[in-house]
């Protein structure tokens, strides 16, 4: 359970997250989750308006570039820049419509006191938020959530969403420094569940580094690999976990091998061993690790050329329905690389080009870029 008993500095006029429900209790609530994320808003408004960002700059008197950067976040636009921005706007209706997407995704969460609301319940809500393309917010919410966290369970719960929030938007070195303080709490108590996670997602975290080396993303792996080894619960809730991060572990060893593979092409037997250690991630009735295990072995599939086996696996997978965070983006990014691969290149660069827009509209700023990076390497002929 999460208790707020202070109140926080209001900026702006505020989007209710509280409603009223049918026993009379108040409970969180995402108000208007059909509100597009401000980018997005804002970038519709100037094409309107002003026809391109160049003569929006001219006219707000800042550089191309500071529009750019205010238009793709996913900084916070100060309540000064959002007044100064929809001053420059001459129809009411754009005006309202860019700031009912700020508050909607920056302004600060209300003023509670007295909040209690179970954990299952704040992190539907945090899910809820993040499916409706607001992240930035979700994030707001996940970090309120960990600051009153009453008991250790539920503020290693909240941690994790943060690091994995952090990710989406592109922030790695927040994302590293709450992995830090994950396992920095779980070491001091002792609790070997915690520590597990916070091992499991170093790597994750880390990966996301240009300069990492496939040594140290490695090293990290095995690291975690060996502790998994040296404790294994008899039964219970704990096993349940080791069980699930276990297999998490299985499928990053070969989410480590592609992103070097990226950077660097890797020999088939590195691929190889990937595709082996994702199968034996698959075994048992985990149904959302089995379909994560098939995304991952469809991406090493085809980084090794296997275009028709690839295909098979993310046909079995789509067939199992959306399972998993990012379902669309991942599948969708495998599906890009295999055009590539067929050398169907005006094909793949139309696909890559709705892929990123499409990311950018969710805020899932992690595959934007990818699919950005992606694009250009088509585009440059590498």
């Amino acid at each position: 359970m999460i208790r707020k008993s202070h109140s926080m500095p209001s900026r702006g006029k505020e989007r209710r997250l509280l409603a009223v429900g049918d026993d009379g209790t108040k409970r969180p609530s995402l108000g208007q989750p059909k509100v597009a994320p401000f980018g997005v808003v804002l970038r519709a408004a100037i094409k309107a308006e002003f026809g391109s960002n160049r003569e929006f700059a001219r006219a707000l008197g800042v550089s191309e570039g500071r529009v750019s950067q205010i238009v793709r976040g996913p900084e916070i636009p100060e309540p000064e820049t959002l007044e100064r921005v929809i001053g420059h706007f001459s129809t009411l209706a754009l005006q309202d419509q860019i700031h009912r997407a700020w508050v909607a995704e920056f302004a600060p969460l209300p003023n509670w006191r007295e909040l209690e609301f179970e954990k299952a319940e704040a992190l539907h809500q945090i899910r809820l938020l993040e499916e409706a393309a607001f992240p930035v917010r979700a994030l707001s919410l996940a970090r309120l959530c960990q600051q009153h966290a009453v008991d250790p369970d539920s503020w290693q719960i909240f941690t994790e969403r943060i690091v994995q929030l952090n990710l989406r938007l592109g922030k790695v070195s927040p994302a590293i420094a709450a992995v830090a303080e994950m396992e920095e709490r779980a070491r001091s108590r002792r609790e070997n569940a915690d520590l597990l996670t916070a091992l499991w997602t170093r790597g994750q975290a880390l990966r996301n580094l240009e300069s990492i080396t496939v040594s140290q993303l490695m090293k990290v792996h095995q690291n975690a690999m060996s502790f998994a080894e040296s404790w294994r619960p008899k039964g219970g809730e704990p096993l349940a976990i080791w069980t699930h991060r276990k297999a998490a572990l299985q499928r990053d060893f070969a989410l480590h091998v592609l992103a070097t593979h990226n950077r660097h092409p890797v020999d088939q037997e590195h691929l190889e061993a990937a595709i082996r250690s994702v199968e034996t991630s698959m075994h048992g009735d985990d149904y959302l690790g089995y379909c994560a295990g098939l995304e991952v072995r469809a991406r090493v599939e085809t980084a090794m050329g296997q275009i028709f086996k690839a295909e098979e696996t993310l046909e079995e997978l789509e067939a199992l329905g959306n399972a998993g965070p990012d379902f669309l983006e991942k599948t969708g990014l495998t599906r890009a690389r295999i055009m590539v691969r067929r050398g169907e290149r005006e094909a793949a660069i139309a696909f890559y080009k709705k892929l990123a827009t499409d990311c950018f509209e969710r805020m899932n700023l992690h595959h934007h870029r990818m699919a950005d990076q992606e694009l250009g390497k088509v585009l440059a002929g590498l």
